[in-house]
């Protein structure tokens, strides 16, 4: 089984105003897309309720670095109270989303994600030494990569929701 170490873990931030459900799910998706990740939606759950709409999104991602590493990125958009407003943007009258959203992340960087030294025991202790002498600066390049990589997107989902706000 592939090792795995938490970069980062369940960092959470929540936005609540005027907001655009679709242009914030395309702002993550697109994010991964343009690092090399291979996006997928691993689940969408959406319930009415008489107040409005709650709607959860579990996006993930996937970045190979190497036969010995990947990346996981891993990101819950969880949208509350959800109600459709119009509003007026440059003199448009534009159908826009009011209620709040919570961003839960978690970067997750495994090594031996092939299993090719699980097998038998010799070969574990020898990737244990690989690991421990050979591969330990190419881990810690991967490990600044991915913190990195993380609080690009948070800045990038940041940017997009103070970007609806301040319109």
């Amino acid at each position: 089984m592939a090792e795995e170490k938490f970069i980062v873990f369940d960092k959470n931030f929540t936005y609540g105003g005027l907001l655009s459900v679709s242009g914030l799910y395309r702002a993550a998706r697109t994010f991964l897309e343009s690092n090399d990740y291979s996006p997928y939606e691993s689940r969408h759950e959406e319930q009415v309720f008489p107040d409005g709409k709650e709607i959860l999104v579990e996006l993930k991602g996937v970045r190979d670095l190497s036969d010995n590493a990947s990346i996981r990125f891993e990101t819950i958009l969880q949208f509350t109270d959800i109600t459709e407003q119009r509003v007026e943007l440059d003199g448009k009258k534009v159908r826009m989303n009011k209620g709040s959203v919570s961003v839960t992340s978690r970067v997750i960087l495994a090594t031996d994600w092939m299993n090719t030294y699980e097998q038998k025991a010799f070969m574990y202790f020898i990737r244990v030494l690989i690991d421990k002498f050979i591969f330990k600066s190419y881990i810690y390049r991967a490990e600044k990569e991915a913190k990195k990589d993380y609080s690009r997107f948070e800045d990038e989902l940041k940017r997009y929701l103070n970007m609806k706000e301040f319109r």
